[in-house]
């Protein structure tokens, strides 16, 4: 990376200087100085950087002695934990200029370090803690050093693994009568949850969240209610009894059919066709069952 890719010295505008992609190419420490010894840089992004041993030494140098720089970005830096904690300790905890740091998509992000520093640094009024893999201890941790934190105003970590029970030590912090914290933003952690904490509000305030119920229907499995049951019993005696009653005729059809005649003075036909429709009236009867 060439050192001389800042804006000439001649331009008093304040600069944002962003490095990212910079593959398996190491980054000419001369840049490093060029960056942090130019007065006009305010903002500096890392992003997507692969850093070696001895760019945190020489990061850590620059960010104890800036007086400059106001915000801070690491996000998808690649890097040994120790180059990480090095920079922390020995860089930003003892900046004096710095007002914004986010910290982003680092795997391998040591809550033990971020709570020294949240300890120990007293000018970073804003942290970014966010997509860090965090689990619920390290926020129990980070929780612990908030107390003891005068200078920080809004803090997100947003996108880690933080449960309810964790999140409700933010809470307690936000309610601390001398706390500088103003807002605490937990999106999206465990079971999806979103919620901002604020001084006015409660962990039990946030919006509230419906279970993902997967839901299987099974017509078959379904259990009847106890009426169903009832009229589905009533139906089957009703049915059976319907046709008991039409079997008896239909085994004495001669013997109905002479009746028929000589009651009403029909022929056999006529008779025939009105033992129908004592048959039909039966069906019919049935039909609603």
């Amino acid at each position: 990376v060439p050192s001389d890719a800042l804006p000439t010295s001649e331009s008093n505008q304040e600069i944002h200087v962003i490095l990212s992609s910079n593959g398996i190419l190491k980054i000419a420490p001369s840049l490093w100085t060029a960056i942090f010894t130019d007065t006009r840089l305010r903002c500096l992004s890392l992003i997507d950087l692969q850093l070696y041993g001895n760019d945190s030494q020489t990061l850590a140098k620059y960010l104890c002695e800036q007086t400059h720089l106001v915000e801070l970005t690491f996000d998808s830096v690649l890097q040994s934990v120790y180059s990480f904690d090095h920079i922390l300790n020995e860089g930003l905890q003892h900046n004096k200029s710095l007002k914004s740091l986010t910290l982003t998509n680092l795997n391998n992000l040591d809550a033990a370090t971020i709570a020294s520093l949240i300890k120990h640094n007293n000018t970073i009024n804003y942290l970014a803690l966010t997509h860090d893999n965090i689990s619920s201890g390290g926020g129990a941790i980070i929780a612990d050093a908030l107390r003891t934190n005068s200078t920080l105003v809004r803090v997100d970590l947003s996108h880690n693994r933080i449960d309810e029970q964790t999140a409700t030590q933010f809470t307690s912090i936000l309610h601390q009568p001398h706390s500088s914290l103003k807002q605490i933003i937990l999106n999206n952690n465990v079971n999806d949850n979103q919620y901002v904490l604020d001084p006015n509000s409660t962990i039990e305030n946030k919006p509230e969240t419906l279970p993902f119920i997967v839901e299987e229907k099974r017509i078959n499995d379904v259990e009847p209610s106890t009426p169903t049951k009832k009229f589905q019993f009533l139906s089957t005696i009703l049915v059976t009894f319907l046709f008991f009653l039409w079997g008896i005729p239909n085994q004495l059809n001669g013997v109905l059919i002479r009746q028929f005649s000589k009651a009403f003075d029909l022929s056999r036909f006529e008779a025939g066709l009105v033992q129908s429709a004592f048959y039909m009236g039966y069906f019919i009867w049935a039909l609603p069952a």
